[in-house]
């Protein structure tokens, strides 16, 4: 292997580490973080017995759901085309739910959010 290429690789580690060090993650991982931190809580107590019991049931059900969703490919489905448009809309109010109650219920509080119905008609 040539030295600038070992150059390379190690400014690539080294920039890497910094990476994985930053406390500051952009807004996108701060949410991820959340999410799989509220799925851990809620699938933990159901999960938990099942691995301690049949720990290859668990993996034998995780490959077939990642095998259904690589079958389904979701990221092809034309509702996912509409997500960068709709979501400039949703995310403010999500984050702000998040923020005040949790992901589930900012969840149901904005699909629960009443429209506002047109004004009667003046007679």
């Amino acid at each position: 292997m040539s030295a600038a290429a070992i150059a390379r690789l190690e400014a690539s580690r080294r920039q890497l580490r910094a990476a994985l060090l930053d406390p500051g993650l952009p807004l996108e991982g701060l949410m991820l973080q959340r999410a799989a931190r509220c799925a851990n809580e809620a699938l933990q107590p159901l999960l938990e017995p099942l691995a301690r019991k049949h720990p290859w049931l668990l993996v034998a059900g995780a490959a077939a759901l990642g095998g259904a969703l690589v079958a389904a490919r979701p990221w092809r489905w034309p509702l996912l085309a509409l997500l960068p448009t709709l979501l400039p809309a949703v995310l403010p109010g999500l984050v702000a739910g998040i923020a005040q109650k949790g992901l589930l219920e900012a969840l149901l509080a904005l699909l629960q959010k009443p429209v506002k119905a047109p004004p009667p008609p003046a007679p």
